[in-house]
């Protein structure tokens, strides 16, 4: 599982840890669903290390079983928060506290790091985590196979591609990074393939 170090974090992420011997307690965290005991090792195990707590161990549960899903660990615009994505199940982590958000896209297939922001596309939506929190949920902007294109990073808009189910054409849309909403013409969408 890949860890990227890109915002400032006030905690340090390790993926190749062992179970621990009996008697240590592993937190186990499900995708939408409160903390429960956990009955094995269905996701990965992680240690969690706060620079201001004793570190801990997690398990990350669920997910999605198909390709193209993703799997990475994030630093945050929080510097407490780690994001912790496996199977394409996005979890948002508080490393002092071990307390987990989801992140409201699923299953996550892209992650893109603009401004500020942390962004999350599944096949049909974005969403942005910022330095207070989920800063924004766009709509659907496609039926199937959304793609973020590179953007650079102090751009204002995202550039994002997918299918149009209705008219089985690609179709690219222009997405205001501040707020998701999509921007350019009244449907916000065009067509880039016949």
């Amino acid at each position: 599982m890949e860890i990227i170090n890109h915002f400032p974090a006030n905690y340090s992420v390790t993926t190749e840890v062992e179970l621990p011997p009996s008697g240590q307690q592993v937190t186990h965290f499900n995708y939408r669903a409160t903390q429960a005991p956990s009955h094995g090792l269905d996701g990965p195990l992680v240690r969690i290390e706060p620079i201001s707590a004793p570190p801990w161990l997690a398990v990350f549960g669920g997910g999605y079983a198909g390709s193209g899903i993703l799997d990475a660990i994030y630093t945050t615009p929080r510097p407490t928060i780690v994001c912790i994505v496996c199977r394409g199940a996005g979890y948002l982590v508080d490393a002092v506290n071990k307390i987990k958000e989801d992140v409201p896209t699923f299953p996550i297939r892209q992650a893109v790091i603009l401004n500020e922001l942390l962004v999350f596309a599944d096949f049909t939506r974005l969403a942005a985590y910022g330095a207070a929190g989920i800063a924004w949920v766009s709509e659907p902007l496609v039926s199937d196979r959304l793609v973020v294109s590179a953007p650079s990073p102090e751009a204002s808009f995202l550039t994002c591609r997918g299918l149009d189910a209705a008219t089985q054409k690609e179709l690219e849309v222009e997405v205001d990074v501040y707020t998701g909403r999509v921007i350019g013409n009244p449907e916000g969408i065009r067509g880039i393939r016949d």
